[in-house]
């Protein structure tokens, strides 16, 4: 699977991004909300900053698994990606970050 290439792109406060079958790179993530399905995704110099992520099909059944057998641990507070359940300051991912299925 080919992923969808978006560059030096800005989302803010107001936009829905969904990462599903797409690569970023150079992009800044502020203040918006990041659906996640549990598809293949990737990104690399992203920052993200105050997001509120939601995850459906995939990879929501995937966190109730977890959840019932016992493994997961409290979910990060929605506008926190460090699980601390205070906003975040910015965190900008320097190292390539792919999610998904390796792909031969």
């Amino acid at each position: 699977m080919e992923l969808d290439k978006i560059e030096n792109r800005r989302y803010g406060p107001g936009e829905r991004i969904e990462l599903d079958g797409k690569s970023f790179s150079n992009c800044a993530f502020d203040g918006c909300e990041v659906i996640y399905g549990g598809e293949q995704t990737f990104w690399r110099d992203a920052t993200w900053r105050n997001c509120r992520f939601t995850l459906v099909g995939s990879a929501s059944y995937t966190v109730q698994v977890l959840k019932a057998i016992g493994l997961s641990a409290r979910p990060p507070d929605r506008h926190s990606i460090n699980g601390t359940g205070q906003p975040t300051a910015e965190r900008k991912t320097r190292e390539a970050k792919k999610i998904g299925p390796s792909i031969p």
